[in-house]
């Protein structure tokens, strides 16, 4: 049953056609530099911005008269090649900074070299505003207008200072992007509506690992500390050049290079202290401030060696944010259209909070071949600690059967004999029918929207940590050289990302997680006086005293000790050729190859607890936790049950472990079962051109991209050691067997972009792209199981294909001056072969995917089919309204909408065309007021996302939306020099909370959370 094989099978297709080219290409690049034409020369320079001292990636040098014009490098280079001798005017321009214009003698055959420092009015003006807000906004917008095809950029700093350095929550502030928050912290991006399991998101264009997401696809970019980024690119029409894995789009950040800057030393520092508060209204058990947390960042670099050619550079920083969960209240409603509705259950948490630690560590070094060739490694190491839940715990009250009850005549359940309420053995809360038949429904009649008693019901409280930690050590060494009109540049990565999660300790024994519960109990749920359906208090109308130890009971002791990452290693090279005449154009090509490993381990056991119960179980109460609530609070409950302390209890287990009993055979096969390992392996090659013809720039080109997948698990066959009677044994026949698979896949990826300048600051852009989302890491593992009675087998599909996708865009710009822009587009993708469920007869034959075996059984596994369309429409505005006199000059204003449909069937085929399509958000909008002059700055940030989908049903009554949603941010500052500046931040200004709820009916709210206002203050500056 081992499928995988030892060797990669042959490239076949048009991959290697396509490999072939870009191998023809790259030997025959070096003998197409073309020589200077006879009676020309060259002109070639840098372009700064001669206040901060940065050379200008993007800056326009036209030859005046002669329609022509280059762009500069990363670097801030350019070069003018067959400039005819004579006397040449050249114009300089760049986003935000005065036009240079400069008349330069050119002789034939040689290189005039003329470098430009570009400034602007603004500078001298206001010393101040140097180094402000204008900068980042001007360099993304000028990278913006460059770029062939449809782009959003944006600098680090663009918004603001950033409480935490989380990069999220600067790009959650593009057009067209919707952000998943988690504890109120932007963590996961969805580009255009689609799942963020379909964006790519790149460092410096190489894929970043992302160890801690299991199977899924997705980037914890909150993991990623901001300090080393410098621009960070949302691209929502990929040219051939980039990674064709991205239906929503591909998130680039960009590092800085040392050399970037006319004096590269520079030391810079943030330090800086937040907290939070949730305000009045919360309940007794939240913490509603305290817990000071520090930030720290420093930053070094400088330039080393005899001809000042070795750039070091080292960015450092340290985050820790402190979340409190005030008011978590969790609810399950009646699914119904009608109203009113009963509550099924509701749970508290209390004094719950969450500690997220984010460090990094970055240090690049750049080596200066000469002025035509640099080369680099860029490491860095993050460390990502997620702490949840290490006090207290929730108390629930839930229904054992969501059912109404059948009174008798009399209106109440039988028996009403107050000598039996709850202790006599045949006796469970709803009692008998008139007609004397049992019920153990336990809703009683009368209920409404606001009001719901439940008998028959369950009162627990529980605690379960969770401390998940994510590591990412990443290793990226490169080129780039330029030869006359040839361009080479090249790039490796080696990243290891490993992640872990337990409880309190690492310990794969220790208990994690605990439950008590108390039986046979009866509450009323009354929201009559909270002024909200979701908040009820409860009052116990039945049963034993849920607060006296003597009837609580002890179970559901859990541990965890998952380990799982991701390892990645790969490689590119492109090649660019640049010709002058007969018109402006290039080539470039390349090809990339990429390995990335997924592993996972969950040997993870219960232990059945058969020590005392009852009274002795306050022994485990943790004593450092209030055990009533402050007189004049509000509390759902009213009382605390007196959380029990996991470390207690594990003192216990290692005092007497007779009475923790962990069924070897149970844990055994969590541990084989758990075991998955998978790779894999994708080879890409391209080949691309763009032309100039006067206002109208046209790119196009292919992309092949041919994937190798393979996986292991553990196949579960419950016939093998049935004659064992050894648990242990019988389990590991049963579980021990393992099976490998593989799979291929090839995509051709077309794509033609349209840039026409309508006019001096116009622009319009066109394009079409195939891009693809490939299926999660969870595809890949061959979990196995065989049902012999019902002679079925369920298993993962080794052959699923990816999700394809064809994006058309639309969009027209303006720019102006000094730095603003206001854009509109629309845009159009036509996605298929989605992934869905299905049962299939397993054919005959030794080929059949089980080596002949089981033919005829049904196979439950995933299919491709079904269909989505997502259309939308963007705007966007930003301005820097330094034109306006006096004191107004020094506002700032941007704001985007994002408007999106969307409809299909989704891999759904049995179900007709719906807009149902999980964490698709429709309608998405930012804005923000921004003032700086002199000495003092100021910004207001705002971000709306409307209700979306969080989880599907076929049910429409048991699908999970999430409420809309605002939040408000607030920065000011006072610089009192270059090396200091006091500022001080509160994120969500207004505290928004977070809201979910189930079906058709918006208040009846299923999971509500205050993380509250977030404060920081601190003071920064550079050297």
């Amino acid at each position: 049953m081992n499928l995988m094989p030892t060797v990669l099978p042959p490239l076949r297709g048009s991959c290697p056609l396509l490999l072939r080219l870009v191998a023809a290409v790259i030997f025959l690049s070096p003998f197409c530099v073309l020589a200077q034409a006879p009676g020309t020369g060259e002109i070639s320079g840098r372009v700064s911005n001669k206040a901060l001292g940065l050379f200008l990636e993007g800056a326009r040098i036209e030859l005046v008269g002669a329609n022509r014009a280059v762009l500069t490098d990363r670097d801030g280079r350019f070069r003018l090649v067959d400039v005819p001798a004579g006397t040449a005017t050249l114009a300089v321009s760049y986003t935000g900074l005065n036009l240079q214009r400069v008349v330069v003698d050119v002789i034939a055959a040689r290189v005039v070299t003329h470098d430009f420092d570009l400034i602007s009015d603004v500078y001298v003006m206001d010393a101040f505003t140097v180094a402000s807000i204008r900068e980042g906004q001007a360099a993304a917008i000028t990278q913006q207008r460059n770029a062939p095809n449809v782009k959003n950029v944006t600098a680090g700093d663009a918004f603001g200072n950033i409480a935490d350095g989380n990069a999220a929550e600067v790009l959650k502030l593009l057009p067209g992007i919707s952000a998943i928050n988690d504890e109120n912290e932007a963590r996961y991006l969805m580009v255009r509506g689609i799942d963020a399991n379909l964006n790519n998101v790149t460092f410096d264009g190489m894929k970043l690992a992302s160890g801690g997401q299991g199977a899924n696809r997705q980037t914890g970019i909150s993991e990623i500390p901001l300090g080393a980024i410098e621009i960070m690119e949302v691209t929502k029409s990929p040219t051939p050049d980039m990674d064709g894995d991205s239906i929503g789009g591909n998130i680039n950040m960009r590092p800085a290079s040392i050399f970037d800057r006319a004096e590269p030393r520079r030391i810079t520092y943030a330090i800086s202290a937040s907290g939070r508060t949730v305000g009045k209204y919360v309940r007794a058990t939240a913490y509603t401030s305290n817990r000071i947390r520090p930030t720290i960042a420093l930053g070094y670099a400088n330039v080393f060696g005899k001809n000042r050619n070795i750039g070091v550079a080292l960015n450092l920083s340290h985050t820790v944010n402190w979340v409190a969960a005030g008011g978590n209240l969790l609810a399950s409603w009646q699914p119904t259209r009608e109203s009113p509705a009963y509550m099924r259950s509701l749970a508290v948490y209390d004094f719950h909070s969450t500690d997220r630690m984010r460090s990094g560590a970055n240090l690049r070094l750049d080596y200066k071949v000469s002025d035509n060739s640099l080369l680099y490694v860029n490491s860095f190491y993050t460390y990502y600690d997620n702490k949840n839940q290490f006090e207290g715990g929730n108390q629930n009250v839930s229904a054992l059967r969501a059912q109404v009850a059948t009174l008798d005549a009399s209106g109440r359940p039988i028996p009403a004999q107050v000598q039996f309420p709850f202790g006599h053995p045949s006796y469970r809360p709803g009692g008998f029918n008139a007609a004397g038949a049992r019920v153990e429904a336990s809703i009683l009649p009368g209920y409404t929207d606001r009001v719901t008693e439940l008998v028959n019901s369950t009162y627990s409280f529980a605690k379960t940590p969770v401390n998940r930690v994510t590591k990412r050590y990443s290793f990226q060494p490169g080129g780039r050289h330029r030869y006359g009109q040839l361009e080479i540049d090249y790039a490796g990565i080696y990243e290891e990302s490993p992640a872990w999660e337990s409880g309190m300790v690492r310990d794969p024994n220790a208990v994690r997680g605990y439950t008590v519960t108390v039986a046979n109990t009866a509450w009323r749920l009354d929201g009559t006086k909270t002024g909200s359906a979701g908040r009820r208090e409860l009052t116990q109308t039945g049963g034993v005293n849920v607060r006296d130890p003597a009837n609580w009971v002890l179970s559901g002791l859990t541990t965890q000790g998952l380990d799982q990452g991701t390892d990645l290693f790969g490689g590119q090279l492109n090649v660019k050729l640049s010709f002058a005449k007969p018109i402006p154009a290039y080539i470039k090509t390349g090809f990339k190859y990429m390995s990335e490993e997924r592993y996972t381990s969950n040997p993870n056991k219960t232990y059945v607890y058969s020590g005392p119960q009852g009274a002795f179980l306050s022994n485990f109460i943790d004593t450092s936790l209030p055990t009533s609530i402050p007189s004049g609070k509000w509390h759902p409950f009213g009382f605390l049950p007196g959380y029990l302390d996991l470390a207690k209890i594990n003192q216990y287990r290692e005092a007497n472990p007779q009475f923790f009993t962990a069924n070897a055979a149970t844990s055994l096969q969590n541990a084989l079962a758990n075991d998955k390992n998978a790779r894999e392996q994708v080879f890409a090659g391209y080949a691309m051109g763009n032309m100039s013809l006067g206002a109208l720039s046209v790119l196009g080109g292919l992309r092949v991209e041919r994937t190798y997948a393979s996986g292991e698990s553990a196949v579960q066959d419950p016939r093998a050691g049935l004659t064992l009677t050894d648990p242990v044994a019988r389990t590991q026949a049963q579980w021990g067997k393992r099976t490998s698979v593989e799979r291929d896949y090839t995509n051709v990826l077309p794509g033609i972009h349209f840039k026409y300048e309508a006019g001096k600051n116009w622009l319009m852009r066109a394009s079409y792209a195939q891009s693809f989302g490939r299926p999660s890491f969870g595809s890949i593992y061959p979990d196995t199981r065989i049902n012999y009675d019902a002679e079925r087998i369920t298993r993962n599909n080794p052959g699923l294909k990816p999700q394809d996708a064809a994006n058309f865009d639309v969009s027209i710009e303006q720019y102006f001056e000094p730095v603003g822009i206001i854009s509109a587009g629309v845009f159009l993708k036509e996605i298929k072969n989605f992934l869905f469920s299905t049962v299939v007869r397993i054919p005959t034959g030794d080929d059949n995917g089980f080596d002949g075996e089981y033919a005829g059984w049904e196979l439950a596994t995933q299919a491709n089919g079904g269909f989505g369309r997502v259309r939308g429409a963007e705007l966007n505005y930003s301005q820097q309204l330094s034109f306006l006199p006096g004191f107004w000059s020094g506002f700032g204003v941007f704001g985007n909408y994002t408007w999106l449909e969307t409809t299909g069937n989704y891999g759904r085929v049995n179900e007709a065309p719906s807009s149902a399509l999980v964490n698709f958000t429709p309608r998405v909008a930012s804005a923000g007021l921004s003032y700086s002059r002199g000495r003092f700055y100021a910004r207001i940030n705002g971000n709306y996302t409307s209700s979306y989908l969080r989880a599907y049903n076929i049910d429409p009554l048991a699908r999970s939306y999430r409420t809309p949603r605002t939040m408000i941010d607030a920065k000011m500052g006072f610089r009192y020099s270059r090396g200091l500046t006091l500022f001080t931040d509160v994120a969500n200004i207004f505290n928004s909370k977070h809201k979910q709820y189930s079906g058709e009916y918006a208040e009846r709210i299923t999971d509500q959370r205050d993380h509250g206002v977030r404060f920081q203050a601190g003071v920064n500056g550079s050297f």
